[in-house]
């Protein structure tokens, strides 16, 4: 029996989940017999185009957009699911894979004899203190009730597969872990085009570079402080973060604050940031959580040594394979493929107030890789070689195997 895969996702607007679901429609559409996006809201803005896509390759359920309010969402949410089941039948889906909270319940919902994958693409337990209590509340209860109508449960990491089985009761047996994968040829041949003239003096520096919306969760904050350190000792020493959010004002000030006006950059967001990457002496990933960076594989396709938080979830399982996910750092540790530091507290510290120890262990692993080129390039040729790990031809043969797996457990039921 052929895959017929359908991909249901709220919309394609920026974000890591839309990222991965538009690569895998992108790839396995190559590979199976039938492939169809589905998209339960229309996009303001969507990021199809960058991954060379036609406008009629998705099929959009609903007028609305993903910024909806509640009760307009509530209403074209029920729509979208009166349509999908619709499509399910029409283009004989045999198997129903989904992406983000909302296309996960509307997947356990669905009738018929089709296999229903759910993917995970955060670390849950700090994923759920973000949300709003009534949002909270809604999903564990979905969760808690339609986990056991779920064929497989499919995470980006395996310290998120474990806390996600901590939170809810399921059979161990429906896990499925599949990193993301990162298209590194398409990566190094964007990262070749030229910095714009207003931007390229500031690489004339030692830079250090991060990558990230600029939001509580990404610790650019708790950066630019272990950054002041830095700056102290490394009078050529410059930061650049790209990335765009709410916190652009706060970090302005926080620079200011702490004299670090024409050594830290905040250059917004960049629709390709690989040219800057490229040019970067070292790549930092502050996060205080995450489910699995993309960035950070990115930037190390780039061959750039790494310094990262040992958050959950993601870097220690790239930087540190084979080692334990669950004992976090408390020191800078030099792993294979990076270094990691202790990961931070969620409360965000202003320029009056003293550096933590985290922050200073920061500025001592970035400080290590400053002053040693021997160092640097070990890390960089390692980073190169890690990130091959990633690349899709890897991951979209695990993919593969997982719904051919499903078509044939499938094929036994009928």
């Amino acid at each position: 029996m052929a895959v017929r895969l359908g991909i249901l996702i709220n919309c394609l607007e920026a974000g890591g989940a839309q990222r991965v679901a538009l690569s895998l429609y992108k790839n396995l559409y190559r590979t199976l017999d039938f492939v169809k996006l589905y998209q339960i809201h229309e996009d303001i803005h969507s990021i199809h185009e960058a991954y060379g896509l036609p406008h009629n390759f998705n099929k959009v359920l609903t007028a609305t957009s993903n910024d909806s309010g509640f009760f307009y969402k509530s209403i074209s949410t029920s729509l979208a699911f009166k349509r999908l089941l619709s499509n399910i039948r029409q283009d004989k889906i045999n198997i129903m894979l989904s992406f983000i909270e909302r296309s996960n319940i509307l997947n356990l919902l669905t009738l018929g004899k089709h296999k229903k994958i759910i993917s995970i693409r955060n670390y849950p337990s700090t994923f759920f203190r973000r949300k709003s209590f009534f949002k909270k509340i809604s999903i564990n209860l979905a969760y808690s009730i339609l986990l056991k109508r779920t064929d497989v449960i499919n995470f980006n990491s395996y310290e998120a597969a474990q806390d996600f089985a901590k939170l809810f009761s399921f059979q161990k047996d429906r896990i499925s872990v599949i990193y993301n994968m990162v298209d590194v040829d398409n990566v190094n041949q964007l990262s070749q085009l030229e910095l714009p003239l207003e931007h390229q003096e500031i690489f004339n520096g030692d830079v250090i570079i991060n990558v990230a919306r600029l939001v509580k969760q990404k610790g650019q904050d708790r950066l630019i402080r272990a950054f002041s350190l830095v700056s102290k000792g490394f009078p050529d020493s410059r930061l650049v973060i790209i990335g765009d959010g709410p916190l652009y004002e706060g970090l302005k000030n926080l620079i200011k604050g702490l004299g670090l006006l024409g050594r830290v950059f905040l250059l917004g967001h960049l629709p390709n940031p690989f040219p800057y990457v490229r040019r970067a002496r070292i790549f930092v990933l502050s996060s205080l959580n995450e489910g699995f960076p993309n960035s950070l594989v990115e930037a190390m396709a780039l061959g750039r040594p790494i310094v990262a938080s040992d958050c959950s979830s993601g870097p220690r399982e790239i930087l540190g394979p084979g080692t334990d996910i669950f004992c976090k750092a408390t020191q800078v540790e030099f792993q294979r493929y990076g270094i990691l530091v202790p990961p931070f507290s969620e409360n965000i510290l202003g320029a009056e107030r003293p550096t933590t120890e985290s922050e200073v262990l920061l500025a001592k692993a970035i400080e290590a890789l400053l002053s040693n080129a021997e160092i640097r390039k070990k890390y960089g040729e390692m980073s190169m070689r890690r990130a091959m790990d990633f690349a899709p031809s890897t991951i979209i043969s695990q993919w593969v195997s997982l719904l051919e797996t499903q078509v044939c457990s499938f094929r036994k039921q009928v």
